[in-house]
């Protein structure tokens, strides 16, 4: 397995600047809305993704892209608690057409009363199939373990 250094300074600055952009607007005091739906933003999978909700209006996951290049789902066992450690499983696609499966958690915690919150936690998973991606790997199974930080608006 190779790992280039170049790839993962271009990925760096990608979540740099989309963080500092996400803590732009938290720094407005504005709760951010895409269609009437809140957001997510962050080193994450999803990286950039929309809000799951159940009947009762409770977050129960989110939905969108992530920096792999493909699609990514997240759904929490129960809605989402604040001050709480929230478990969760998901699936996506990265390099556009691999899938993979997920499981991992977070912890919840507000830093304003604006209806924002960060969260942080980590995942593992595998993908399946051919990955030349990023990274130039090539395995038939590949391990994802990551370090998540998080910010929901």
């Amino acid at each position: 397995m190779t790992f280039k250094y170049q790839n993962f300074c271009v990925i760096f600055m990608l979540v740099a600047v989309l963080l500092v952009s996400a803590g732009s607007s938290l720094q407005a005091g504005t709760v951010l809305e895409a269609g009437g739906e809140k957001m997510t933003a962050g080193l994450n999978m999803p990286s950039i993704g929309w809000v799951i909700e159940d009947e009762m209006g409770h977050i129960t996951g989110y939905r969108g892209v992530n920096l792999f290049l493909g699609y990514s789902e997240k759904r929490y066992f129960e809605p989402l608690q604040h001050r709480s450690f929230n478990p969760y499983w998901g699936w996506g696609t990265v390099s556009l057409i691999s899938p993979y499966l997920k499981m991992g958690g977070e912890y919840s915690f507000r830093l304003r009363d604006d209806g924002s919150f960060w969260s942080a936690g980590g995942l593992v998973g595998i993908s399946a199939g051919d990955f030349v991606g990023l990274f130039n790997i090539k395995s038939n199974f590949i391990p994802l373990v990551l370090v998540t930080l998080s910010y929901h608006f």
